[in-house]
C-alpha cells in the first residue's frame, strides 16, 4: 500500500473494523523547536478526520514552539474535502503569524484543483515530491531536515 492515506479499516475494541482511524497523522520527523517538522496522513482530511487532524496539529504546535517548517505528506491517493482544505490553509495562517510556514508534500488531484480554483496558493504551499520539499525546508526551516 502507498504511504499516506488509503489505510486499511482499524478494528474495534469488540471485534468490528472502523473506517475511523485513531490518529490522523504520524510524525516521521522533527528536528526541534523552530526547525523542520514531518507528518504523514494515514487517512484523509475530511469531514471524519478533520476534529481529530486540527488537535494532532495543535499538539505537535504546541510542541515544536508554534514556529519553524511543517511539511504535510498527503499523497496521491489520498482525499482532502474543503473541512481538510480550511484545516491546512488556517494551520498554514497560525504557523506564519509566529514566523514558520506549512507546505504540502505529493498534494492530492482533490487538493491542487481546490487550490488552484480558490487561488490559494500563495497560503498553502504545494510541493510536488520529497526533492521538491527538501529544498523548500532549507529556506524556510532553521533547523536539520
Amino acid at each position: 500500500m502507498a504511504p499516506g492515506c488509503r489505510r486499511p479499516a482499524f478494528p474495534e475494541r469488540d471485534g468490528t473494523r472502523s473506517a475511523a482511524p485513531h490518529r490522523v497523522f504520524d510524525v516521521v520527523g522533527q528536528s526541534g523547536p523552530g526547525g523542520v517538522s514531518w507528518v504523514w496522513a494515514r487517512t484523509d482530511l475530511d469531514m471524519a478526520t478533520v476534529t481529530t487532524a486540527r488537535r494532532e496539529l495543535s499538539s505537535l504546535l504546541t510542541t515544536t514552539g508554534g514556529a519553524g517548517a511543517l511539511l504535510v505528506y498527503l499523497g496521491s491517493e489520498c482525499f482532502v474535502d474543503l473541512r481538510g482544505l480550511r484545516l491546512l490553509v488556517e494551520v498554514a495562517a497560525q504557523l506564519r503569524s509566529r514566523g514558520g510556514a506549512l507546505a504540502v508534500v505529493a498534494p492530492p488531484h482533490c487538493l491542487r484543483q481546490m487550490v488552484r480554483l480558490g487561488e490559494l496558493g500563495a497560503q498553502l504551499p504545494l510541493l510536488r515530491t520529497a526533492r521538491h520539499a527538501a529544498a523548500w525546508a532549507r529556506t524556510h526551516g532553521s533547523g536539520d531536515s
